[in-house]
């Protein structure tokens, strides 16, 4: 049986407006994230897709943009939230520069009172595959920046990997045959604003 991944990064937020690192703190979405998040919805149902479950990170920010997705029912799992970035948190972006960010140390952030790269990744797979044990064919799952490129990159393999944004409200569709995720492609809700 194959199951579809909808995998939704969170709209824009305050912290993501004034370039801010958020990890497991939290800000409230803009009126533009409110309005990605609503756009990401409109896509889905145009899309024609019904959801037989959705899971949500517990991070407000995840739950304010699912509140304009759907209303349907969803679990929230604290598994889904984003990398834990230590003292880097609440710190300007400057900080985690692609070409910064891209060479850290897989423990970097872990020194710092963080996680690893590799507990964050492990955290991640075993969320979404513990997901998709479920009942049903189409999963929704709103999470975080991170979450989404973590995922896709054990998922894909960067060898493999076509270029993927990972924008406000996004969305990543895998399908799963058998124990392999297949990245299939990203709807972006923001083409439609």
């Amino acid at each position: 049986m194959v199951k579809k991944l909808y995998l939704v990064r969170h709209g824009e937020t305050q912290f993501n407006k004034l370039d801010i690192i958020q990890g497991s703190c939290d800000s409230k979405l803009t009126a533009a994230g409110r309005e990605q998040a609503a756009s990401c919805g409109r896509l889905l149902k145009k899309e024609g897709i019904k959801f037989d479950r959705i899971f949500c990170s517990i991070a407000l920010r995840a739950r304010e943009t699912l509140s304009y997705i759907t209303d349907q029912e969803y679990t929230y799992l604290s598994q889904l939230k984003e990398w834990d970035f230590g003292l880097f948190e609440g710190e300007g972006q400057c900080l985690q520069r692609p070409e910064v960010f891209n060479n850290l140390s897989p423990d970097f952030y872990a020194q710092f009172g963080g996680e690893s790269l590799t507990d964050f990744q492990k955290r991640i797979d075993g969320a979404i595959r513990d997901i998709l044990t479920d009942t049903g064919d189409n999963f929704l799952v709103v999470a975080h920046g991170c979450v989404n490129w973590a995922f896709f990159e054990m998922a894909v393999k960067p060898d493999n990997a076509p270029p993927v944004k990972f924008t406000n409200c996004a969305v990543q569709v895998y399908r799963q045959e058998g124990e392999q995720f297949i990245y299939e492609r990203t709807l972006d809700p923001l083409s439609e604003l």
